[in-house]
């Protein structure tokens, strides 16, 4: 596995590479990239990505990680928010669609 993490960001150093490229190039699955990616990034391997570019990079600089970091809390928050108004849902048996026209 370290040989895939150290290809993977050997490949990230240049321009962003897409999820597909990097499948591709590595041989790998999109979930087995997207889990190398996951736990380079926990490493502390700071690889970006953005809903404004096709792909992942190794950060340049600050203000690239702190881009990442922002589209990542906003995810996070419209997720909790989705889950906290699912649980607040009153379910006392199957759901019909009219219960869920309803609740609006």
């Amino acid at each position: 596995m370290q040989n895939y993490k150290e290809k993977l960001v050997s490949l990230l150093s240049e321009n962003p590479v897409s999820r597909k490229c990097l499948s591709t190039k590595l041989g790998l699955s999109d979930r087995a990239v997207r889990n190398l990616i996951t736990e380079l990034r926990y490493q502390g391997i700071p690889i970006c990505s953005s809903s404004q570019a096709d792909g992942y990079w190794l950060a340049r600089n600050k203000r690239e990680i702190e881009q990442t970091a922002r589209e990542y809390r906003s995810r996070a928050i419209k997720q909790l928010k989705i889950a906290d108004r699912m649980l607040s849902f009153p379910i006392d048996g199957q759901v019909e669609m009219k219960d869920i026209c309803q609740s609006k």
